[in-house]
This record gives C-alpha cells, structure tokens and sequence, in this order.
C-alpha cells in the first residue's frame, strides 16, 4: 500500500472587525472514524468543504471523492487536494530485444519537433529533487534520484522516446532527452507561451513517492516548476522493459496535462484485468500494458468509468496560478500572516509575514517577512495542419523520377491530409505507412480523380499479431496501400485516421473496438507511378525582391509549349496566358499589386491536366513614409499629452519615436481605412523642446524615416513636469498626496488587515492540484 501522509485542511476565514486579523487553518481537531488515518480534521463542516473542493477540481461528484477516501483509494490532502493510491497490474516478462527502430521524425536528442513550443524531456541521468510539492507534501527536503542504468542501451532510449514522441505527435510538443533548459520547460507568467515538463526516469524505488508505484505526478502540472518533475520508477516497469516504460511516461504526462484515469466496469484502469491474447486497444490514461494499439480516449467504450475527452482537456486554453512561501531560500511549511484579500489564494504584489502573536491570534503581532513565489501552470495545443484537407488545398506530390514520398500527421479527429499525384497512366502503388514502433494511428487511404470521385480505398482489419512478444505486442492492418490502373491525369491521396469495430462491445479483458478519435499520428506516404512528361514552370522576371509599381505589373517564364498558364495572387486570379512554341509565356498583371511584398504564383495546365507543381516570385512595392499633420514644425502643445495626427496607407502600422531632450517615447498608431492615423501618448510630455519622427510598416515592408518635426510642449504651472511620468506629479506615480502621505486621510490603519493561512497547505497552490500514483505489482 502507499504511505498516506496526513496534512491540516484549510478551515474557513473568519474576520472580525475593521482591521481585525482574520484565522484560517486551526489547529486540528482529532480525525472522524471514519476518516481515520487519511487526513487530520477540525471539524466535520471543513471535511465536508474540503471535499467539495477536491471534487470540484477534479471535475467528480462529493460522494464519488468521499467513497474514494473511505475504501483506501485516495486521500484528501491540504485545501481539498485529491490523490489517487494508484494500482494496476503487468503481467511477468521482459522483451527480449528492443523492435526495430520507429520512424518517427527526428532522435531522442535532436528531439521529435524542434522549435516547437511545448516540451517533454525524458530525464534517463538521473536528477535532485527539492523545493517541489513533492518535497512539502512527504515532508522531505530532498530527493535523490538516480540514473537509469537501462539508459547505457542507446537502443532502449530510442525505443522510450519514440513512443512517447508518436503518442504527443498529435501537439507543437518537442520530445527530446535533451535538457532544453527552465525557459523552454516552467511557465514563469500567465503569457508565457512555452513551456513543458520534465520526466525523469530512475532506478530509484526507495523514497516515499515510489512506494511501489511505476509513475507519479500531479495532475494539472504541466509548466508548473513547483509540480515538477514528473517520475517514472523504471524497475517497476518490468525491470526497464521499453514499452512499459514509454507507456508510463505517455501516462504521467498525460496526467500533468490534467487527465484522469480511463478504467472500465469496475476496474479503475482499463488494463487491470489480464488481457486476452487478442485484445487489440487500450487508452493511453489507462494501463495498455499487452495491447498492441494504445490511444487518447473520450471514454467511447463501453462501461467508460471517465467520459473525460483528452483531446480538448489537453489542448484547452488554460491557466492556472499557484504558490508556496519561502523563508530565504528554505520553504515556509507553517501557518503565516499575509494581507491577500483572499488568504486562501494569495495573489503577486501581496505580502506574508511569520505569525509573532499569541496563540488565539497569531497575526495580533508578525515576525519576519516571507517571500511569496507564484508558479504557473498551462496546457499544449494542436501541431499545425501540415496538409490541406480539401483537394483544392492539396499537397503535390513529386513524381518526376516515377517514385514519391512524403510525411504528414493527422494530428486532429476527423482531419483528413490531401496530395496530389500527376501520371501518364499504367500501373500504380500508393502506400501510407504509420510509426513501425508506437503506431497510433489505424490508416484509411482513398485514391480520388480530378472530379473528386473515389477511385480505389484502403483499410485493412487490424489485428494483434500474435507471433509478436506478450512484452511488447504489435498490430498488423495498421498500415494501407492501393495497387491499381490509371489512365493519364491528375489524382488526389487522402489520408485519414479509421476506427474498427464497435467499442460498445468492448470487456475488460479484450478492447476490440475503437473510433477514428484517437487514430492520430505520424505516418509516411510513398509509391511509384509513370511520371507524366512535362517542361517545368518556371518565372524568369521580375527577380525575386524586385521593387516594381503597382501597375503595369509583366511576368515573363517558361512551360509546357501550349499550355495555358495561370498567375494568382493569393486566391485572386490575376492574370492567364498561353506558352507558345518556344516554351516561353509573358502575362501583364490585371490588379494592381498593393504596397509591401506581394507572392505571385504560376501553374500551368497541359491539356486538361492542371500540373500541381507551381512556381513563385515575391514583389516589393515601395512604401513611401507616412505624413505628420499635426503638430507642424515650431507648435506649442499646452498640454502634456498633445494628440499626434497624420496620413499613411489604409491598413499601415504607423511607428512614432518622440524625442524630448535625452529621453524618447516610442508609440504605434493604425492607420483607418480614410487614410487617416492618431496617436496620443499615455505618459507625460516634459515641458520644453521636442522632436516627432514616423514610419509606416505594410504587408512587411517598412518606409523610410519621415523628416523631425520640432514642437515645444509648454504647459502653464508645470516647468519641470513629473518625474516619472504620473499625472499628478507625485513622487511614486500615485493619485495624489505628497512623499510621506500627509495628505492623505488617516484610516486608521497603515494596510490592509493581516489574515492567518495555512501555509503549509496544498492551499499554497492557489488551485490546488493532485497527485496520481501508477501502482504496479510485478516480479
């Protein structure tokens, strides 16, 4: 069994009086019976609250939590954090060799999407954890943990990381065993747009949190520095087996990423009863250890325990601030005194102090100051749609050579990624091959002509392989291919992912269903067909960059001889001519082309057959500067924010740099679609002599400096303006009053009143989270 560890629950604020200090967190009274063991309480009123409150973030009914709590499957910690003893059972075994290597794009230590904006690093060396939730909640100040020595294998690193790469492919997250750094893994502010998570893999399995358990983390984490790391205890895993592992640490993630647990009928994860050989499919949040395709899940299935739909949870646009105190660099695990206008939810700018006064009002007096540290936590999104979905928007396939390849992810249900394919006819092979190692994603492939009709399809049943390893079953009918006859002429390969059977009829001891859900992932399009024979399109003038007016505008390249060739700008048609003999074609452009960079874009048609290879050039229409019409050379402004007024390009940003003596304002302006911009400071102009230049940006392009217009700002009663800006001149930039606050009124008070709270409390996290613990019972 894990250890529970008791904690103080957050007692209602009680305030009384003007100016009075306020108490939260009492002193424990003893535990009710029926709670024994799992938390210390002071009265039933803060037990009924405090579950209330671990129901409502972990999105459970109250008498759900409460049972949990009752039978041993959870306890419920500081503040109403919810914790989960997580159990489930592998079966005995090891793989004996590690499978071939995935394709899954990239390596472990280049990372599987680099430059993206959201990061899991897999951890194998080992790392020293302190200063986290995990060390206040075990009352640990440090734990070590160490490498794990299965890491010496490049082989099992590779197979870790790859499956943990095909199961974030879906998302702009980088999976890398690469330490990218704090800035690319904590979310240090609300915008912050980059950030992750840090899973360590250890040998380590005697510390408190690994009591055996094969994973842990805190759930909603992801970002949070403070929720760091998630662990992963390898031994537990089958002694290090690849599979397990990258399972566990999909799991964990997925955890941070604010998902529950996905477990059918009675069981609390879909796993936990034994497999049958051909069970097929398993959800990532549940416990896949021996099936083949593992999947994200909205609980589709039958006798579904969560409904929760990972896709939109993982991917939701969400923030979520928490905080702990810190005495110097030590962390504060007592009650402390603070003047938050919500003790339970202290926000930055608030303080903390030490309670110095009696017992009955430990605030009456305060000690030392406390720092207050905010920690923030976020979600990831969707990777960016690499193919067009409609035939329209299709990606061109390159046949020149009679052979093709290319790679996509289906990163969203219901997506569907086009190509197109020109041929002269004969014999062809079209395959779309998913992650050899990992897959996800069950395959549906369809071959459509130029009038948007199916031609042939593919999706082969899909089945546990049998022969494969119990330690690590693979699927086969995950992949598809298309082997036909075509006539001469363009066609379209869509790819979509596919669902099997139906997952109503799914048991705990065999998943054979599953929807198109969660079939996402990387995969590899390739084939052969007869190149169709045509002179390339090519622009020969303008170059590329070329400053050229609005109009007349002549495009000159080379094609086909006789094939009709289209110039487009944008979605616009913009112009369209014929190829003569030579090969060559000249256009005149029927649109003005705007100011800044324009994309102009050639493709020819031969016959009937629209080639889908295109070739490009981008434009520079100069931009001139913008206008100042107001102030003019020599005004006074007799104010200290004068309105700046001019004329640019509709739609132009318009950058003003105001230059008073040694410093200098920078300010933006839009330009209106009358041609019209104005711009009015928000800080205070001194008096004295001034300087305004402006600049205009269109469509990338940015003119030159418009000429310096002097201006005198002289405003009566004001000589040397406020020093720092504020509108009353105020030393500190307040509403009024002097330096020391003299006149202002006397309150009676010199800040906001001092409330006890319960420092050591999971109320240190703001909105609080909880832990889950994979628990694994194996030899």
């Amino acid at each position: 069994m894990n250890r529970t560890i008791t904690r103080r629950l957050l007692a209602a604020v009680a305030v009384t009086g003007t100016g009075a200090l306020a108490f939260a967190g009492a002193v424990p009274a003893n535990a009710t019976d029926d709670l024994t063991d799992l938390v210390d309480l002071k009265s039933e009123e803060v037990v009924e609250r405090s579950l209330e409150v671990a129901a409502d973030r972990a999105e459970l009914a109250v008498d759900t939590v409460r049972e949990l709590v009752e039978t041993g499957q959870a306890m419920v910690g500081d503040s109403g954090t919810l914790s989960y003893t997580d159990r489930f059972d592998a079966p005995d075994g090891h793989a004996d060799e590690p499978s071939t290597a995935a394709d899954v794009p990239g390596d472990p230590a280049g990372g599987s999407k680099p430059g993206a904006a959201f990061t899991v690093y897999l951890d194998f060396d080992g790392a020293t954890v302190q200063n986290t939730e995990w060390n206040r909640s075990y009352e640990e100040d440090v734990f070590e943990l160490s490498a794990n020595a299965a890491a010496s294998d490049a082989d099992y690193v590779y197979q870790v990381w790859a499956r943990v790469a095909e199961d974030y492919a879906p998302f702009d997250v980088n999976v890398t065993t690469t330490d990218p750094g704090a800035d690319a893994l904590y979310k240090t502010s609300e915008d912050d747009g980059e950030y992750g998570m840090t899973a360590v893999i250890t040998d380590t399995t005697d510390i408190a949190p690994a009591d055996q358990a094969s994973g842990r983390a805190w759930v909603g984490g992801f970002g949070n520095e403070f929720l760091s790391p998630a662990m992963i205890f390898a031994p537990i895993a089958r002694d290090s087996n690849a599979p397990d592992v990258g399972n566990i640490v999909s799991h964990e993630v997925g955890h941070t990423l604010n998902l529950g647990h996905d477990g059918i009928g009675d069981d609390e994860y879909y796993g936990d009863t034994l497999a049958e050989p051909t069970s097929l499919w398993g959800p990532i949040m549940g416990a896949p250890w021996s099936t083949p395709l593992s999947q994200w899940s909205p609980g589709d299935y039958s006798g579904a325990t969560n409904t929760q739909d990972d896709l939109a949870e993982i991917t939701a646009d969400t923030t979520l601030q928490t905080f702990a105190a810190f005495d110097g660099d030590v962390m504060w695990n007592d009650i402390f005194c603070t003047d938050a206008a919500d003790p339970n939810n202290p926000q930055p700018g608030d303080s903390a102090y030490k309670p110095a006064g009696p017992a009955d009002n430990p605030c009456a007096e305060i000690g030392d100051e406390l720092t207050l540290k905010f920690y923030y936590a976020g979600r990831a999104a969707y990777a960016a749609d690499d193919h067009g979905d409609v035939l329209d928007d299709a990606t061109a396939l390159d046949n020149g050579s009679g052979e093709f390849t290319e790679a996509g992810i289906i990163s969203e249900s219901g997506e569907r990624d086009v190509f197109s394919l020109v041929t002269s006819g004969g014999p062809v092979t079209i395959s779309a091959e998913g992650a050899s190692v990992g897959a996800n994603l069950d395959i549906n492939l369809e071959l459509i002509d130029s009038a948007g009709d199916l031609v042939a399809e593919a999706n082969p049943e899909t089945a546990t392989d049998l022969a494969s390893s119990p330690t690590d079953r693979t699927a086969s009918g995950l992949d598809a291919q298309i082997e036909t006859e075509l006539e001469t002429g363009l066609y379209y390969v869509r790819v979509s992912g596919a669902g099997q059977g139906d997952p109503a009829a799914n048991t705990p001891s065999n998943g054979s269903g599953y929807t198109e859900y969660g079939s996402l992932g990387n995969y590899t399009v390739s084939g052969t067909a007869a190149p169709f024979e045509a002179d390339p399109i090519t622009i020969i003038s303008p170059e590329g960059g070329e400053e050229v007016q609005p109009s007349p505008v002549e495009i000159t390249g080379s094609a086909e001889p006789g094939s009709t060739v289209t110039l487009t700008l944008g979605d616009e048609v913009v112009g369209e001519g014929t190829t003569d003999d030579e090969g060559t074609w000249s256009i005149v452009l029927t649109a003005d082309l705007p100011y800044g960079e324009s994309t102009i874009t050639a493709q020819q048609t031969v016959g009937t057959i629209e080639v889908p290879e295109t070739a490009s050039v981008t434009l520079v229409v100069p931009v001139d500067p913008p206008t100042i019409v107001r102030p003019v050379d020599g005004d006074t402004a007799t104010t200290a924010t004068p309105t700046f007024t001019g004329e640019g390009l509709a739609g132009a940003s318009v950058e003003l740099s105001i230059t008073c003596g040694e410093e200098t304002w920078a300010g933006t302006a839009e330009v209106d679609g009358e041609g019209a911009w104005t711009f009015t400071p928000e800080q205070n102009l001194p008096n004295g002599e001034c300087t305004v230049t402006a600049v205009q940006t269109i469509n990338g392009v940015t003119s030159a400096q418009t000429e310096p217009v002097s201006f005198t700002v002289d405003v009566a009663g004001d000589d040397e303006g406020s020093e720092d800006g504020g509108e009353n001149g105020s030393e500190d930039g307040g509403d009024g009053g002097t330096e020391d606050g003299d006149d202002l009124p006397d309150t009676g008070a010199s800040m906001n009143p001092l409330v006890l709270t319960a420092g050591l409390l999971l109320l240190g996290l703001g909105g609080a989270l909880y832990a889950r613990t994979r628990r694994s019972v194996t030899s």
